[in-house]
């Protein structure tokens, strides 16, 4: 893996955002689209970024 290399370009702009809540949780999903550039060579791109939200909570994990 290259260290202080840049190795890819990204673009994205979300095209949605949905919010849902209930009493034991809070939910922001949001859909993207865009381009990534790698090596020289762009190509299209799209993505989904979800968060969960636990009231009371003070840290928590991605994965």
């Amino acid at each position: 893996m290259a260290v202080g290399k840049q190795v890819a370009e990204f673009t994205f702009k979300f095209t949605s955002l949905t919010y849902t809540a209930t009493e034991n949780e809070r939910t922001v999903q949001g859909n993207c689209e865009g381009t990534v550039k790698l090596g020289g060579e762009a190509s299209p791109a799209c993505g989904t970024l979800t968060t969960h939200e636990k009231p009371g909570a003070t840290s928590g994990k991605c994965g």
